[in-house]
């Protein structure tokens, strides 16, 4: 189900569209540059890959992460996937969504950590590795990255023991782009399909393990031979017309048990179809098997809509998933603006490949706004 839904949803391309409020010629003009700019980004980053990879982690966790890192010597903007299992936040201060403090705990080898940190690469070489990682992982040192925001916004890298970086975060927001499959209730996290069908997937697998073990010691064929019964066993083997001698009354009898009720089957049967009732997938969709009578074109595309009409708040948040992105793109190339004056990115228009300087599109944050849409929404 996960795999259907997510070859569905994220084979859309959420493209990203800058509109002016009231604008004139000119603010017009910036703001058809600054799409293209972030399509730049996009295409560079591989954000469409790895924002496939969050959208199936969100169907599995209920939240999928997507961090967005600025590259201040090279002026590029990098997207790269996260495991939710890596952040940590206070669940009461995020339970309406709005935390303030988040931490992010990672692994990396020494040798990457002193590339990294060269000007702390005598701690770094001495630091201590986690006990956790695999046995052929001897070097892998847990690093801790958090932020703050607020008036006095912070962002830190520290090792078990040592400070590596601390300087001022003067951003409203974390670098991360967060999609939910579901939004909680009362809870940061978001809830995803394996989280909903959690019970009945026990319950299968349960059933499955059943039918295993039955399969194992009672669907297995077997002879009955009576005791007394001089019967050669030499004479049980695969040959085709073999003849098997006994002496007595009694002759060998070949008995092949049904394993379990059909109704067992039946029933896991039932389950896994309410699995896929439940998520709003067919299982001719996961199978890629046309419903039986549906011959027509029309009667397709009036078959794929129904499905697609299920999934469009899903898709909904999708593309807002693709806007946080976009909007922490145009906040970091702002910033490394302010260092590198030639910042640009290559974009590829219908007919060439065309570079945009950042100077050329900046627009104040309360001049545009960012809409999203789908290249091809479940199509």
């Amino acid at each position: 189900a996960i795999d259907t839904l997510t070859s569905r949803i994220s084979s859309s391309k959420p493209r990203p569209r800058v509109l002016t409020e009231n604008g004139d010629y000119f603010k017009q003009t910036r703001a058809k540059k600054l799409t293209q700019y972030i399509d730049g980004v996009f295409y560079g980053a591989n954000t469409y890959q790895e924002g496939s990879k969050a959208f199936k982690d969100g169907c599995v966790f209920g939240t999928g992460v997507v961090k967005v890192v600025p590259d201040y010597g090279t002026g590029a903007v990098y997207t790269e996937r996260v495991l939710p299992t890596e952040l940590v936040i206070d669940d009461i201060e995020a339970m309406h969504g709005n935390p303030k403090t988040l931490y992010q705990e990672r692994r990396y080898s020494k040798q990457a950590l002193i590339e990294l940190f060269p000007k702390h690469a005598d701690i770094i070489e001495y630091a201590a590795v986690d006990n956790r990682a695999l046995p052929q992982a001897t070097d892998m040192v847990v690093v801790y990255e958090g932020w703050h925001l607020g008036g006095k916004g912070k962002h830190v890298v520290c090792i078990e023991g040592h400070l590596l970086v601390e300087e001022e975060w003067d951003y409203d927001c974390f670098p991360f782009a967060f999609f939910r499959y579901t939004d909680s209730i009362a809870s940061f996290w978001g809830t995803g399909i394996a989280e909903e069908v959690k019970g009945k997937q026990i319950e299968i697998n349960k059933l499955l393990r059943d039918i295993q073990r039955a399969q194992h010691l009672i669907a297995r064929p077997r002879v009955l031979v009576p005791y007394g019964s001089k019967m050669i066993s030499a004479h049980m083997n695969s040959e085709i017309g073999g003849i098997i001698k006994y002496e007595g009354r009694e002759r060998p009898t070949f008995i092949n048990p049904i394993a379990m009720n059909n109704e067992i089957y039946s029933h896991v049967k039932w389950l896994i179809s309410s699995v896929f009732e439940e998520v709003g997938i067919s299982q001719l969709s996961a199978s890629s098997l046309k419903p039986a009578g549906l011959d027509s074109g029309r009667a397709l595309r009036e078959y794929q809509d129904i499905e697609s009409n299920r999934f469009s708040l899903t898709q909904e948040n999708y593309n807002e998933f693709f806007n946080q992105i976009a909007r922490l793109t145009i906040k970091f190339s702002r910033s490394m603006f302010k260092e590198l004056p030639d910042l640009q990115v290559k974009t590829q228009t219908r007919a060439f490949v065309e570079t945009i300087k950042w100077k050329d599109v900046d627009l104040d944050d309360d001049k545009f706004t960012t809409k999203f849409y789908s290249s091809a929404f479940l199509g």
